[in-house]
């Protein structure tokens, strides 16, 4: 049976309140992205190198922190919550790395010399490692105190929105006052924004299933989950090898094994149509990881691509036009939830829904990589694909949540992120290596478009939920 109905009184504010932690991370994870490379080189005069060796912490840090945590979260319970304490842990770590990074030189005194590379290294890891603590348990207590069905959609769309404002409000910050001010600003704000909602909610102790609890996860099950995902997989680990090794091995034919390996494997999926957990697991991963290389693209590649649609912008002023487009795109993902995506949800399936956003967002890279040809036509396209954006980062959590077991759920989002993190890889190590070898960085694009479109086929093939769940 699912959870008992929330009085309509209180529903709105619970989805606000429940929206605020994922809010204080957003803080932090905006202000890293934002700051981080700026404070290294300005501060600290790394070099470039030495700085990306410090960002390769990240994915590190969403593999082992989201499914260590979420493991976790499912099986302990301390202060009066599974999810509570691991909410206010991730706040303290995450305001103490921030705090960190602004006395790197004197904690490297301290230590006795640490190099500075290092001790970087190892603070940027425990601020990756303690925002990725709190962000499955966030998403978990939506999904732990708020019904399948419309409630749900709503509490992930606060979610979304909240995030979204309050990070547009930690980057106006640092436009207006510095990079150093936002940092103390993010520092000071997501302790209590990550901690405090979830000592005001009263987590249950025991679970309603919205499904039929399936059988004990084990590894081999939770592999197998992993399947849409695994040649993409193992394409990061053969590029990452070869980046080491120095090797000059092209990645065209790796590519292209890869994606032929994962049209065999999905089309199993959809022919196959199973609507065990198992099955209904292995075609979201399938689905998000899609969507998820597409929208890397775009963040790996935009600059390039840019400067190649508009080759007569003086860089200084690409780089302020750049920035206005990504902010437009924020601004509108930040928004779309609430006043666009939930109001279609009432009437067509969320599935349906989030399938026609990431066919709008890929036609809307497509156009930039081989049709723009002016600065209102980019800003034009980075607005509408907010759109998609905005339900990326909402939808897709609820779709899962509402067809996986409650009891599992802290792991199962572990391996969800996977399918966030592994795209991610195939980006920067594979299509990274290939892009020098294409005829116009603008067909980075038009394969982020190819591969949104492919994930709203498979979206908008999405079992429905059983009888009686609000689609």
């Amino acid at each position: 049976m699912g959870k008992a109905a929330i009085p309509a009184r209180h529903e709105a504010r619970l989805s606000f309140l429940l929206a605020i932690p994922s809010g204080g991370l957003a803080v932090a994870l905006t202000t890293q992205i934002t700051a981080l490379s700026w404070l290294l080189q300005s501060r600290y005069h790394l070099a470039i190198d030495d700085i990306a060796l410090v960002w390769a912490a990240g994915p590190l840090a969403g593999i082992v922190g989201q499914l260590a945590v979420g493991h976790a979260s499912d099986r302990s319970w301390a202060l009066g919550g599974r999810r509570r304490p691991w909410l206010l842990l991730s706040g303290v770590l995450t305001a103490l790395a921030l705090v960190a990074l602004l006395h790197l030189a004197d904690v490297a005194a301290w230590l006795g010399g640490v190099p500075l590379v290092l001790l970087a290294g190892l603070v940027a890891l425990l601020l990756d490692v303690a925002i990725n603590m709190g962000l499955n348990p966030a998403r978990a207590l939506i999904a732990d105190l708020v019904p399948a069905g419309p409630a749900r959609s709503l509490a992930f769309a606060h979610m979304q929105t909240v995030s979204g404002v309050l990070g547009v409000a930690i980057t106006l910050v640092g436009a207006l006052l510095g990079n150093v001010a936002m940092i103390v600003a993010a520092a000071v704000l997501t302790l209590p924004l990550t901690a405090l909602p979830a000592l005001l909610v009263a987590e249950p102790r025991v679970l309603a299933e919205t499904v039929a609890p399936p059988p004990p996860l084990t590894l081999p099950t939770s592999l197998s989950m992993l399947l849409p995902i695994a040649p993409a997989a193992a394409l990061a680990v053969l590029a990452w090898l070869q980046r080491l090794g120095g090797g000059s091995m092209g990645m065209a034919l790796p590519l292209m094994a890869t994606a032929g390996l994962t049209g065999i494997i999905a089309l199993s999926i959809l022919r196959g149509g199973r609507r065990d957990q198992t099955g209904l697991a292995r075609h979201i991963f399938l689905a998000q990881g899609l969507s998820w290389i597409g929208i890397f693209c775009m963040f790996v590649f935009l600059a390039p691509v840019a400067a190649e649609r508009l080759p007569a912008m003086p860089a200084e002023q690409l780089g302020r036009d750049i920035a206005v487009a990504l902010g437009l795109f924020n601004l509108v993902a930040a928004l779309a939830p609430l006043l666009l995506l939930m109001p279609l949800c009432r009437h067509w399936r969320r599935a349906h829904v989030h399938a026609a956003a990431m066919a709008l967002m890929g036609l809307c890279l497509a156009a930039i990589g081989g049709l723009v040809s002016s600065v209102i036509g980019l800003w034009a396209c980075m607005a509408v694909a907010g759109i998609g954006w905005g339900a990326l980062v909402s939808l897709p959590y609820v779709m899962f949540c509402d067809r996986v077991s409650a009891g599992q759920l802290g792991l199962l989002l572990g391996l969800f992120n996977l399918s966030v993190v592994i795209p991610q890889l195939v980006v920067s190590l594979g299509l990274g290596a290939l892009a020098p070898a294409l005829s116009a960085s603008g067909d980075l694009f038009l394969i982020a478009g190819v591969a949104l479109a492919a994930s709203a086929g498979v979206w908008a093939l999405l079992p429905p939920l059983p009888a009686g769940v609000a689609p």
